[in-house]
């Protein structure tokens, strides 16, 4: 027959191992669900908002100016050049701002497509769109 010492001692032991079940199992569900969050950022990464920047060049006449050669220097990244389209418009995406970045606008066509113009510098913000007024030469 058990005396009361040991079936205090068993009832103790009875309490003690859900418990400790218990920490291990939510110890586990933790380590196990923090893993699955950083395998999926690892492997999908983290969204990031492409912004957009629409350049128009336009003339002192107000009308957009085609084939001018207009070049993005962001710090750090690679200088990208397009060519304005026969509206004088010019699209540039990049993953974070274009606020402190340059645009180089200039007239390579020389008298075609509308005349000659001189070669413009703009800094730009954070707006979506930025207007380049040219300038005859």
């Amino acid at each position: 027959m058990l005396g009361f010492a040991d079936l205090a001692a068993r009832e103790a032991q009875r309490k003690v191992q859900p418990t400790f079940r218990r920490v291990i199992r939510n110890t586990l569900k933790f380590l196990a669900t923090g893993t699955l969050s950083l395998l999926i950022a690892a492997c999908y990464g983290v969204a990031m908002l492409w912004n957009m920047k629409r350049v128009t060049a336009v003339s002192p006449a107000g009308t957009g100016i085609e084939g001018l050669s207009v070049t993005l220097r962001i710090a750090g990244q690679p200088p990208s050049t397009e060519f304005t389209d026969d509206r004088g418009i010019v699209d540039f995406t990049f993953r974070g701002s274009f606020a402190g970045a340059t645009i180089d606008v200039k007239d390579l066509d020389g008298p075609a497509n509308g005349g000659t113009f001189q070669e413009a510098t703009v800094v730009l913000d954070d707006s979506p769109d930025t207007i380049v007024a040219m300038k005859d030469e």
